[in-house]
């Protein structure tokens, strides 16, 4: 009689660059693990580490014993990196107004860590009028589909005045 089929213990979804536990509980004979991109192994047990899109796919698990064999599988899909890039609009002088956003389409839940502390969760910021207390450091943390990423940048704000010499004088 054929061997029980390997029980399989791994998660359906994954993000990008997280480790991924891959096991499997399997009866006497020879076991193996055959995956995405020619993966192979004989370990029950094994840690996929900081998967990449290439890791997605099936992963199949399968116990031979003499000239019977069972086998399992399970799909893993390694979701897209969150990579949020801070943009500004608008210049960072004294007693202007600036608008601070993310790259592109803004998807999942957005939350910016001001300067002083404070935390607000808005798609995009307004600044100004800009002043001193509006340097710093402003860092976003994007999640989306249970994964995250994060962009920082540091604000100098400038006096852009241009002072003329008076050079009429009666």
């Amino acid at each position: 009689p054929a061997p029980a089929p390997p029980v399989i213990t791994m998660p359906d979804t994954v993000c990008y660059g997280e480790d991924v536990s891959l096991s499997a509980v399997a009866t006497a004979g020879v076991f193996s693990w055959h995956g995405p991109d020619g993966f192979t192994s004989s370990q029950l047990t094994l840690l996929l580490p900081g998967v990449q899109m290439e890791n997605s796919g099936w992963y199949t698990a399968t116990i031979e014993d003499g000239q019977c064999e069972s086998t399992s599988a399970q799909y893993l899909t390694v979701q897209e990196p969150v990579e949020p890039s801070i943009q500004i609009a608008g210049d960072l002088c004294l007693g202007q107004n600036v608008q601070m956003g993310l790259n592109d389409s803004v998807t999942g839940l957005l939350s910016w860590t001001l300067p002083d502390g404070t935390i607000r969760n808005d798609i995009a910021l307004s600044l100004g009028p800009l002043n001193e207390n509006n340097n710093g450091l402003y860092v976003v943390r994007q999640n989306l589909n249970g994964c995250s990423g994060i962009d920082s940048l540091i604000l100098e704000i400038t006096d852009c005045t241009i002072l003329l010499p008076d050079i009429f004088s009666p």
